[in-house]
């Protein structure tokens, strides 16, 4: 498409004008210099007595003078032709090459002249639109048309330019487009009824803009004049809105299913809240996590983990209301704001139609094996207002916390955070404020028992273990604490800081040339069920530069009735590093064999309860030798925990026990204790003497309100 050459687009370019501005001077001059030479003619013919031919010499003098003024002028004008020519090519070739569209319209809104670059956003050649209205002969929105109706008639009536705030649409060949317009007005200068050149050359359009909306200041003002056409420009901003529509949602949404994020889910759960605050409805949060997802992912690759959660978010969201609100929370985890949430039954159904939405089996296409049913399942936990409390990061930790408890009873359940709490008192709550104070103020230190082994006596580990230190220098111990942390989110943040904390201890002594012996540390079924445990273990070590063989890490078997794939793809990582891994609480689960099947340990501990009464109760001394012989059996060490007397002792020495745990030989004990025992006993090779006259201390009793 190529612009259209109107004549009357002519007087609206810049330099236009300028031919008749030189023209006017060269005619002036050609009458003033005639009229001097008529006039001296004939005054010398009068008052000069002379010859004919000194006239006619004098006449051809000053008509070779006016002829130089004449030849001089003209070739000012042809040097101003060619300026001109210059200066109108240069503009004719910006209106050519820019990318805006530029358009002329009179004052009655007529298009004149449209540059190539607004033929092709309209989608139409310049021939066919010239002389019709630039607001109902172009595609317009109806509403934007009104607007742009309005816009050049305050631009006209103002005589000043107008930018529209927002962009318009207009409807072009290649879809709707958003185009930004400015209208500004031409200025007439002159008598002439045209726009006139100034001293540069240029003409004179008025660019002085006046916004519908905010004032920019750096546009230019009125220059004066009558206001003889507009000139629009119109910049295509579609893209450039897209992009930031796409910047907008992926700040508020997830990539991978296009449900909204955890910072946007926050957002209308604040507003929930607020809500429910002033007494208008009530709320309930549903924290939803997958069931042996990752057992999934694993085993298909993560472009089929992926399809699953795109797959299980569409069925969530078609089992929610359009006023609710589902949100992927990260990995496998997702939340669910249900408003107007009265009736706990309600509630309970709609989490039950969640999980068997969930569960239905899905087809999931694989390379290797092509077509295969899979199922997931999911846990979810559930916290209301008004019973559950009234502030947003509470309601999502207890729902959180009541998630876990259902994974803890198997999964493909829902918990309310309300059924299965003790009431969260004042004191409750008082202990659990003091507890992350704690985390903030480094009040929690580590001691560490010996463990013994049974056939040298020496220090062959030890174990790490968590006290509170409380203002008035006594130490709690977890029995006091730790049913508040389980209820919440702290027993993650003060697990990572007891892994982090035993491996920075190893550091220190290290540093000091002490040897070294492995250290245990105990982790949750909070913490085994978290994903980020691999990764908080490994930068631990990493940090210190600590050889991951000493570092060990205790589960229990509650832990393994939690989650089966998880735990067993935990320890394999955990044992992949070179970390080793303990069995704790042996016995006391409802399938102790099958858990030594599935998982692979390094070291079996008994429980204390067994060790307690061996000598006096048969069924109990049974138990433990039938242990010991099961564990040799499959090539593992033995630790018998809680040995707190000479027959205890003598009896597991004589069944083949390899490491011994109690009070029989030593305390827990900080870490200057236990640095005074390495150099003594490791470094000389000497055996732990046993403190016989030692009494075992006694444990403070937990708080009323805490849980057995």
């Amino acid at each position: 498409m190529t612009s259209s050459k109107h004549p009357s687009s002519i007087a609206v370019l810049p330099g236009v004008g300028l031919i008749r501005d030189a023209l006017r001077p060269w005619w002036l001059s050609m009458v003033i210099v005639t009229a001097v030479l008529a006039l001296w003619l004939a005054g010398s013919m009068v008052l000069r007595p002379a010859t004919l031919a000194s006239r006619l010499l004098d006449a051809a003098a000053w008509v070779g003078l006016g002829a130089a003024l004449l030849l001089t002028r003209n070739r000012e004008l042809r040097r101003a032709r060619l300026a001109l020519r210059l200066e109108r090519g240069r503009a004719d070739a910006t209106l050519q090459a820019i990318t805006d569209g530029v358009l002329t319209v009179d004052t009655a809104g007529r298009m004149r002249y449209l540059n190539p670059s607004a033929e092709r956003l309209i989608g139409q050649h310049a021939e066919r639109l010239l002389g019709l209205s630039v607001v109902r002969a172009l595609p317009w929105d109806t509403a934007d048309a009104q607007q742009l109706a309005e816009a050049l008639e305050r631009c006209r009536s103002s005589r000043r330019g107008v930018e529209l705030g927002a962009a318009l649409r207009l409807q072009a060949p290649r879809g709707e487009r958003r185009v930004q317009v400015v209208a500004s007005p031409v200025f007439e200068q002159g008598g002439d009824g045209h726009a006139r050149a100034g001293k540069d050359g240029q003409a004179r359009i008025g660019r002085a803009v006046t916004r519908l909306f905010p004032v920019d200041s750096r546009l230019p003002t009125d220059q004066g004049g009558r206001v003889i056409a507009l000139v629009l420009a119109l910049t295509d901003v579609t893209e450039q809105l897209a992009a930031a529509d796409r910047l907008q949602r992926d700040a508020t949404h997830d990539a991978l299913t296009g449900l909204p994020n955890r910072a946007l889910l926050s957002d209308r759960l604040q507003q929930a809240v607020r809500g429910a605050n002033a007494g208008h409805r009530s709320i309930a949060v549903l924290f939803i996590d997958l069931d042996r997802f990752k057992r999934i992912n694993d085993s298909l690759g993560h472009r089929q983990g992926d399809l699953v959660l795109r797959t299980v978010a569409a069925r969530l969201q078609g089992c929610l209301r359009d006023h609710d609100t589902l949100a992927r929370w990260g990995g496998d985890e997702f939340v669910a704001l249900l408003e107007d949430a009265h009736d706990r039954e309600v509630v309970a159904a709609r989490a039950a139609q969640m999980i068997d939405a969930v569960t239905r089996e899905l087809r999931i296409e694989s390379a290797e094996s092509g077509a295969i049913e899979v199922a997931c399942g999911c846990s979810i936990g559930i916290a209301m207002t008004p019973q559950d409390g009234l502030a947003a990061d509470a309601l999502l930790a207890m729902a959180d916390t009541a998630m876990y408890r259902g994974k803890a009873r198997g999964g493909r359940r829902f918990e309310f955070h309300a059924s299965g709490t003790p009431a969260w008192t004042r004191e409750w709550l008082a202990l659990e404020t003091r507890l992350r104070h704690a985390l903030e103020m480094d009040s929690f230190v580590l001691h560490y028992q010996p463990q013994v082994d049974l056939r040298s006596g020496q220090v062959a580990g030890l174990e790490a273990l968590l006290r509170w230190r409380q203002p008035d220098g006594s130490l709690w111990r977890p029995a006091r604490f730790l049913p508040v942390t389980e209820e919440t989110s702290l027993i993650l943040h003060i697990g990572e800081w007891v892994l982090r904390e035993a491996v920075g201890q190893l550091a220190r002594w290290r540093a000091e040339g002490l040897p070294l012996v492995p250290v245990s540390v105990n982790v949750s079924t909070r913490q085994c069920l978290d994903r980020r445990l691999v990764r908080i273990v490994a930068e631990a070590l990493a940090e210190h530069q600590m050889p991951a063989a000493l570092l060990k890490i205790e589960v229990t078997e509650s832990t393994a009735m939690a989650d089966l794939g998880q735990l067993r793809s935990l320890l394999a990582e955990l044992r992949a590093m070179g970390v080793q891994v303990s069995m704790d609480d042996f016995g006391t689960g409802f399938s102790s064999l099958s858990h030594l099947r599935n998982f692979r340990v390094d070291q079996i501990k008994i429980d204390p309860s067994f060790v307690r009464d061996i000598s006096r109760d048969p069924n109990g001394a049974a138990i433990v030798r039938a242990t010991i012989a099961l564990a040799h059996g499959l090539g593992l060490p033995v630790v018998a925990e809680g040995v707190e007397s000479e027959e205890q002792m003598s009896f597991l020495a004589e069944h083949d026990c390899d490491i011994a745990q109690g009070y029989l030989y030593a305390q827990a004990q900080d870490s200057d204790t236990i640095g005074t025992l390495l150099r003594e006993r490791v470094a000389g090779g000497l055996p732990m003497s046993r403190a016989r006259s030692l009494p075992a201390p006694t444990e403070p009793a937990p708080l009323d309100l805490l849980p057995a």
